[in-house]
């Protein structure tokens, strides 16, 4: 399990965390955790800067369903200022 650390305070449950690209390029960004948002989006300067711009887009696509969160058990405790988080592969 692995536990991160957020302001309770604050009006987002904002992260750490860091973005490879195919690569082997990273970047440190700051994420606003939505668990009721349907897709992932990351800011054009931050996946251009990894070197991905509409040239590597495959389709267009059409936003739907937890594209991300579906991959993980996770739970927000939200008084703690904790997001934690199991890979779906080591849940039972």
């Amino acid at each position: 399990m692995i536990v991160t650390g957020f302001d309770p305070r604050g009006e987002l449950i904002v992260i750490k965390g860091t973005i490879w690209s195919a690569q082997g390029r990273a970047r440190d960004v700051e994420l606003a955790v939505d668990t009721g948002a349907s897709e992932t989006l990351i800011i054009p300067e931050v996946t251009d800067a990894l070197g991905y711009g509409a040239r590597d887009g495959e389709a267009i696509t059409v936003i739907r369903g937890l594209n991300f969160l579906r991959n993980f058990d996770y739970e927000v405790r939200s008084i703690l200022g904790q997001l934690r988080v199991d890979h779906a592969s080591s849940v039972p």
